[in-house]
């Protein structure tokens, strides 16, 4: 899927594969991510 991934992005896709924001999980992210992680609706982090 293309797109910015962001929260927005987050959100699309947790309401097309009908899974709770808090179930998804993301990679660690560098240090030029633009978004802190408590704005991306609670994923969980992988370290």
């Amino acid at each position: 899927m293309k797109g910015q991934f962001g929260p927005e992005l987050i959100r699309e896709l947790s309401d097309k594969w009908k899974i709770p924001i808090n179930f998804m999980f993301i990679g660690s992210p560098g240090d030029h991510f633009p978004y802190r992680v408590e704005e991306l609706g609670g994923v969980r982090l992988i370290i």
